[in-house]
């Protein structure tokens, strides 16, 4: 009983992984909003795809360090520094789809949406596909 304790405890109630929790959360978002609309424009794709496997590699670091630390290896610098390469990694493709996103976003204000392949889904309208643009950018700006 104590183990699963244990496992409940480092996996779901320290800082880190509440943090690593909200990441992944961010990503999840990220995934849903633009699902309607990898076809649209090859970046969205792109940042389709990434948000997925950032998201996947959040869930490795957590699992990672929960495995490194019920090993009582507390010496192991392998664990910080995999985790400062893959936030490192995150954090510069998040500002680079910021950027990339915040010019779609500009642009489609003004009305602009020749440069995508498709207009949005008639579903959801061009209104709704600027939100949903804002809603990911909100995204990227806190994670």
């Amino acid at each position: 009983m104590a183990t699963n304790t244990a496992l409940i405890t480092n996996l779901c109630t320290t800082k880190f992984a509440i943090l690593k929790w909200l990441q992944m959360l961010g990503y999840v978002i990220i995934v849903f909003f633009l699902i309607d609309g990898k076809r649209q424009w090859a970046p969205y794709t792109l940042i389709f795809i990434c948000a997925i496997i950032f998201g996947i590699l959040c869930l490795a670091t957590l699992l990672i360090n929960y495995f490194v630390l019920q090993s009582r290896n507390r010496n192991n610098t392998t664990r910080p520094k995999l985790e400062i390469a893959f936030n490192g990694i995150a954090i510069l493709f998040c500002l680079v789809f910021f950027a990339i996103l915040t010019i779609d976003y500009v642009k489609m204000l003004s009305g602009n949406y020749n440069f995508h392949k498709y207009l949005p889904p008639p579903n959801i309208g061009k209104d709704g596909w600027r939100n949903r643009i804002l809603v990911v950018l909100v995204c990227f700006y806190i994670f």
